[in-house]
């Protein structure tokens, strides 16, 4: 009775963390069909619709988002199909990418003409800046989860020390 329960138990394990894979991969390429359809008329298909020129750095800055969200496609997908060796390979030209998204963002809001509608331009700037700033804290918490360094205080004499797992375990033999 207890190989099957333990058999049901690493089945649904292995179920729940196919379904959140998959919950992952499904929201990204959402995120990707939304952000294409969005800018089809000005950025991607902009000859089909007639629209007006765009500057320069608007192209750049669509390029690297657009970049972005492809990579996000790409990394759900590698995790659904447990290729995080891949994953974390690609993750270093994501990190690189990242730093692109962050100095993107506001490069392309600041560029408003503050003077067509100053109440919504505000409301854009800030809340732009907004998620910036949650952007970047998300993005250093992944390189620093998904770097292999965890960091482990410990103290010796009084002082603290942060330290990767790794040197830990050679730190606890040591002391």
């Amino acid at each position: 009775m207890s190989e099957n329960s333990a058999d049901l138990a690493s089945d649904a394990g292995t179920l729940v963390t196919s379904n959140r894979s998959r919950y992952f991969q499904i929201i990204s390429v959402t995120l990707l069909v939304i952000l294409l359809t969005g800018f089809a008329p000005t950025l991607y298909l902009r000859a089909a619709f007639d629209s007006p020129a765009i500057p320069l750095y608007l192209h750049v800055h669509g390029a690297i988002v657009t970049c972005w969200f492809i990579l996000l496609v790409v990394q759900t997908s590698l995790i659904a199909i447990r290729r995080t060796d891949i994953h974390r390979r690609i993750g270093v030209a994501g990190a690189i990418l990242a730093c692109s998204v962050v100095i993107a963002g506001p490069m392309a809001t600041m560029s408003f003409d503050v003077e067509e509608a100053i109440f919504f331009i505000s409301w854009v700037v800030w809340g732009n800046f907004a998620s910036i700033l949650a952007f970047s804290v998300f993005v250093v918490a992944a390189i620093h989860c998904g770097s292999g360094v965890r960091p482990v205080v410990r103290s010796r004499d009084g002082v603290v020390d942060m330290v990767s797992r790794a040197n830990a375990q050679r730190l606890l033999h040591i002391a």
